[in-house]
């Protein structure tokens, strides 16, 4: 009996697929006892076309498709007036959680180089934030800036509302003595940092800190002169360094990156804020300086009040405001001539990309012994306003940079990629730029810094 209905079974089963394959095979009778390549890629095209002809229930579905698109592409388009760098702030967070993967990629492979709490953080404990500040990575604007988060300046809400005097008076958080507390804070706070480019940081320093004479301008200057200046005796009396060039500035640098006490205005970057030491979850640029602050501003819950585009609209005027108060101020603290001071402040505006080089210096050395400081901030503020629609204002800070690389000796430039290689493939610079290294293979009309 068993035996029966297990043949009956089998002899439906047989008919199923039959009618199976009749209906997918037209002219199909039976099962084939054997198949050919032919009849398999023919059975293979049948049951493709069947599994994916159209299912009316599925069309009438694709009908609100449109429709749904369209409601979805109204959302963003309202999205993006509501919140205008929300697109925008996704591919910021992507580029940073790059950043961070390259930084920490970079310190698996070299390791830990120094302690950590040795650096120059500021603390925000109403935003529950770190930052490691970099001298000429905007540290003045920075340290502004947490001086208004912190609620510490209530006459304004922007960083150039301060002036740069006060960072040095106002009391600001920073790290403390003890690492405990330290390692509690850096757990539980986001941390920022932002960098620049090695070979830019360099040029900026020298820009600021020896072109443009500062108060410790003799010291430091006489200083670089008879260590490094071959033709001078180091005994020898110097009455005023005005000349120092670039190739002895870099030699500087790199001669104190290997003593104990370094200048952290010519120190590494990542020295300076233990960038593998602390895990940063935010890695700004100056490159990208608007999107990153914008993340920034973001990720501490301040990016409905402040906008990083609306700072800059204000740096050129507070840039000039700020080196001018410098001139004036050293006017009778230095050994130059105040004529050269301000030449060499209107020059330095010049590379900055600020003024046109199409502009000459306006006064006579007569007429700068009497032009006061509104006059001369006045006459090159009015510059910068002439010079705004000057399609090379932008591509002049990097051929001045270019230049002054044009004159370094390979073999320091040799030595130069050794000190700034960490920084660089840290954050993602050029070790080896054209722009540096193969600068000295032009050929140079024009310098730069003689003024």
């Amino acid at each position: 009996m068993c035996y029966l209905f297990f043949c009956l079974y089998i002899a439906k089963g047989f008919t199923f697929v039959s009618s199976f394959y009749q209906q997918i095979i037209p002219g199909s009778a039976t099962i084939p006892t054997e198949f050919s390549n032919t009849y398999q890629l023919k059975l293979r095209e049948t049951i493709n076309s069947k599994l994916f002809q159209t299912n009316p229930i599925k069309e009438k579905q694709q009908t609100k498709a449109p429709h749904l698109l369209s409601k979805g592409l109204k959302f963003s388009r309202n999205l993006a007036k509501k919140r205008p760098g929300l697109f925008s702030l996704i591919a910021t967070r992507e580029q940073n959680f790059k950043r961070k993967q390259l930084l920490n990629g970079q310190c698996q492979r070299h390791g830990v180089r120094r302690p950590p709490f040795h650096y120059l953080m500021l603390v925000n404990h109403q935003h529950k934030m770190v930052f490691c500040y970099i001298p000429k990575v905007g540290c003045t604007f920075f340290k502004r800036l947490m001086l208004i988060l912190k609620g510490k300046y209530q006459n304004g809400s922007s960083p150039y509302d301060i002036a740069p005097t006060k960072i040095h008076t106002l009391r600001m958080n920073t790290f403390s003595t003890r690492p405990r507390k330290n390692a509690a804070v850096l757990k539980a706070y986001k941390k920022v940092v932002f960098v620049r480019d090695p070979y830019s940081r360099l040029f900026s320093g020298y820009l600021d800190k020896i072109f443009l004479p500062q108060q410790n301008f003799k010291t430091l200057c006489t200083y670089i002169i008879k260590t490094f200046r071959k033709s001078v005796v180091k005994n020898s009396s110097i009455i005023c360094p005005v000349d120092v060039t670039f190739e002895e500035f870099l030699r500087y640098a790199i001669f104190k990156s290997e003593e104990s006490k370094k200048n952290d205005h010519f120190d590494m970057m990542h020295d300076l804020c233990g960038t593998c030491n602390i895990k940063y979850d935010i890695i700004g640029k100056l490159d990208t300086f608007v999107p990153d602050l914008n993340l920034m501003f973001e990720e501490i819950g301040e990016g409905h009040r402040m906008s990083a585009k609306n700072m800059l609209t204000e740096r050129v005027g507070d840039d000039l405001t700020v080196v001018v108060d410098h001139a004036f101020h050293n006017k009778n603290n230095t050994c130059v001539d105040f004529s050269q001071i301000l030449r060499r402040t209107w020059r330095r505006a010049q590379i900055r990309g600020f003024v046109s080089m199409d502009l000459d210096f306006p006064f006579t050395n007569n007429q700068t012994l009497f032009v006061t400081k509104q006059e001369f901030l006045d006459t090159i503020k009015d510059a910068s306003l002439v010079s705004k629609n000057d399609k090379s204002l932008k591509v002049i800070k990097n051929e001045a940079m270019s230049y002054a690389y044009s004159t370094v000796p390979m073999d320091v430039l040799d030595q130069l990629e050794v000190l700034l290689k960490d920084d660089c493939l840290q954050f993602g610079y050029d070790t080896r730029p054209k722009h540096v290294f193969e600068a000295n293979q032009r050929t140079w009309n024009f310098n730069y810094f003689n003024v």
